[in-house]
């Protein structure tokens, strides 16, 4: 009875200091429903979500690896007393028993083979208690661990992290985000629109559409009544002269009565200028108003001397020779300055298609600036209202805050090795008992003439002392 007393009193202490200690850390989060008031079932919803989340499989494995795994498996000091380092010893030679074990459990097919990773979620899961408080919006969350700095690490870590999900996840899908990036696309394409304008403004050197406009029709219209009159003084004088091209009108002589020599040191390229001022008389190098004032004063002249000279005559036929060259030469310049005149309308023209095609051009940038400034505005205002709405909703919603950090305690929680001995003396008393009551019971050995009496055919004689030899029978 002793002898089992005593070892189960020296087994329980061998098997409490061969176990591994565990320290418990703890951390505490309020949890509060915006202006509720009184407890609902929303709340206790909520509550119960905020107890799955927190002990989520994704969110052990995230705060897994932060932490490492390596962590977990790292290897205690060795220690430098003679009694720890025992235990030390003894304590690595058990797991050394138990992995091999493993290893032949997974080899008979009875177990399966998980990596570290996978055994820390296990363990951190099997270690993890999240409770409510009794009567209060308070949520526990304890995590047990051998080491006790571990072990906070991981609740801090888990709290983060839960922090993180509760947010992203109350605050629905990401239309702000959606909105702010659509109004930074926006705004780019505004701000490209503008420098498109500029560039082609610059590039075509206008400034005004209208007043361009307005300008090349003015000259378009002075250029087309100046063709027209042209046009219409060759078909009186009865037609051109072949399309002759002259750049420098003379004389056919040097008689006083010939016609000067008149140079003209205007560019055919700028006709534009010329007409701009107004003076359509000079254009492609040929001086038309000089031939014309010629002409009109030979015909004048050939009137005044048919008063004099008979129509044969040398001087009529002199002048009608002159009248002659000159009006060939005015035909001539007539059709010149038609031909440059066309090429000027034709110039013209072409600039106002151009001018057309800017002017479109400009609109649909126009176009397209008005209808990016009008989404612009419109994604403005639904950046604005998803705000307010999401502000509105974070006070209708549970809103968690942590209501003490994680602390680890100070000694191990487990296991409890004084209650353990403690327990283990009544047990080894009980034990002893009953081990001695039953060998008691199955022993067959005669002490008494009551012991006798069990047996039949037997008679009871006497007993004597086996310690005296010269003791008297009795």
């Amino acid at each position: 009875m002793v002898v089992v007393f005593l070892s189960t009193i020296i087994g329980a202490y061998a098997t409490v200091s061969l176990l591994s200690e565990k320290y418990e850390a703890r951390t505490t989060l309020l949890v509060k429903l915006g202006q509720a008031v009184g407890r609902n079932p929303v709340f206790e919803r909520e509550i119960d979500s905020i107890i799955k989340m927190l002990g989520s499989r994704i969110l052990t494995e995230e705060v897994i690896d932060k932490i490492g795994v390596e962590r977990f498996f790292a290897e205690s000091e060795k220690p430098k007393t003679l009694f720890k380092l025992i235990k030390y010893h003894i304590k690595r030679a058990a797991r050394w028993v138990k992995s091999q074990l493993n290893e032949f459990l997974i080899l008979l097919n009875l177990r399966k083979r998980i990596g570290r990773r996978d055994q820390v979620i296990l363990l951190v899961e099997k270690s993890l208690a999240i409770n409510r408080a009794k009567k209060a919006d308070v949520i526990e969350v304890r995590l047990r661990l051998p080491d006790p700095t571990l072990a906070v690490d991981v609740l801090r870590e888990l709290t983060t992290l839960y922090m993180g999900y509760h947010l992203r996840i109350r605050r629905g899908p990401p239309f702000a985000e959606f909105f702010q990036a659509r109004l930074g696309d926006y705004r780019k394409r505004i701000e490209k629109i503008e420098t498109a304008t500029e560039q082609l403004k610059r590039r075509s050197n206008l400034n005004s559409v209208a007043d361009r406009r307005k300008l090349l029709l003015e000259r378009l219209n002075a250029t087309e009544q100046t063709l027209q009159r042209y046009a219409t003084e060759r078909a009186l004088r009865g037609g051109a002269t072949g399309g002759r091209t002259l750049s420098v009108v003379r004389a056919p002589d040097a008689s006083s009565e010939a016609l000067p020599a008149t140079e003209l040191h205007t560019d055919p390229g700028d006709a534009d200028s010329v007409a701009r001022q107004g003076d359509v008389s000079t254009l492609g190098g040929v001086a038309i108003e000089p031939i014309k004032k010629r002409l009109t004063q030979l015909r004048l002249d050939r009137i005044a001397l048919l008063r004099d000279y008979e129509p044969g005559s040398t001087v009529l036929q002199s002048i009608d020779g002159e009248l002659a060259r000159v009006d060939a030469l005015f035909g001539t310049a007539i059709a010149t300055r038609i031909r440059y005149l066309q090429r000027d309308k034709n110039r013209i023209e072409r600039q106002l298609s151009n001018l057309n095609t800017i002017e479109k051009e400009l609109l649909n940038l126009k176009l397209e600036k008005t209808v990016a400034e009008t989404n612009f505005k419109l994604y403005a205002k639904r950046s604005e209202e998803t705000r307010i709405t999401t502000q509105l909703d974070l006070k209708r919603i549970a809103n968690v805050a942590v209501m003490s950090p994680p602390q680890a305690s100070i000694t191990p929680v487990s296991p409890k090795k004084l209650l353990i001995v403690g327990v283990s003396a009544p047990i080894g008393l009980l034990l002893g008992l009953g081990l001695a009551m039953l060998i008691e019971y199955l022993s067959d050995v005669v002490r008494s003439g009551r012991d006798l009496a069990d047996f039949e055919g037997l008679t009871d004689l006497g007993t004597f002392d086996l310690r005296s030899s010269h003791a008297p029978l009795s």
